[in-house]
Order: C-alpha cells, then sequence, then structure tokens
C-alpha cells in the first residue's frame, strides 16, 4: 500500500516553487556565513588590544590588520549588512534576480570571512614565532 499519495511528486512542482525553495536555502546559508564575519568583525577591538599589549609600539601590525583596525566601524557595518539583505532577498518578487544578489551576498560572506581571519591571526603568528626566538 503507498502512502505518498497525498505528497507532489517533484515532476509536479512548478519552476517558481523551486525557485523560491532554492532562495531560501541558499539566504539560509549566506546567513550561516555572515555569522562568522559578524562574529570576527565585533572581535576587532579585542585582538587590537592583544596586538598592543604583546608586540608593543616598535612592532609594526600587517597591513591588513592594521586596515581592519582603522575599518573596524565599516566591517561591523557591513557584517551586519549582509545577512539584512538575503533576508529582504527573500521578499523580492523576480527570484532570478534574488538567487543572483545571493550568490553575491555568499561570494562576498566567504571572502569578508578569509579577510578577517587572516587580518586578525597574522599578528598572532608573528607574537608566537618572536615568543618562540626568545627561548
Amino acid at each position: 500500500m503507498n502512502h505518498d499519495t497525498d505528497k507532489a511528486p517533484l515532476a509536479a512542482m512548478t519552476p517558481e516553487a523551486i525557485g523560491k525553495a532554492a532562495r531560501f536555502a541558499i539566504a539560509c546559508g549566506v546567513i550561516g556565513l555572515s555569522y562568522l564575519s559578524i562574529r570576527g568583525s565585533l572581535a576587532i577591538p579585542r585582538f587590537a588590544r592583544i596586538f598592543q599589549d604583546m608586540l608593543g609600539e616598535n612592532e609594526p601590525l600587517p597591513t591588513l590588520s592594521v586596515f581592519a583596525i582603522r575599518a573596524y566601524p565599516v566591517i561591523v557595518a557591513v557584517s551586519f549588512a549582509v545577512p539584512i539583505s538575503a533576508v529582504a532577498l527573500l521578499f523580492t518578487r523576480n527570484i532570478v534576480r534574488s538567487l543572483h544578489g545571493l550568490g553575491i551576498l555568499t561570494l562576498f560572506s566567504v571572502v569578508q570571512g578569509i579577510v578577517l581571519t587572516h587580518a586578525l591571526f597574522s599578528p598572532l603568528v608573528v607574537i608566537i614565532e618572536k615568543m618562540q626566538s626568545s627561548q
């Protein structure tokens, strides 16, 4: 006996329904990826204090780290704007355009996460190397 009679087969789903489902799944992915950027951007001041305490005033920070510390408010604003934009794209009528926008937001979230990780952890590598050389 077949109990799946109340479920619509995949072939009966309309392209619009498939597009909406894909749009929702990608938006969830963007929101999940943007969590890393939000956490990283909010941690910038704490990392800056660690760098200042451990390296002192004489040791220069890597360029990317200096940029992240100086652009802190902008990075935080952009980090929060990405998931807000992803949610807003769920309510647009043009599914194809919203999928393109979500793809761009996905790429942006990944790049921002990589750049923030590199900016925050490069000085830590310098600190560790400095500690090892002093032994």
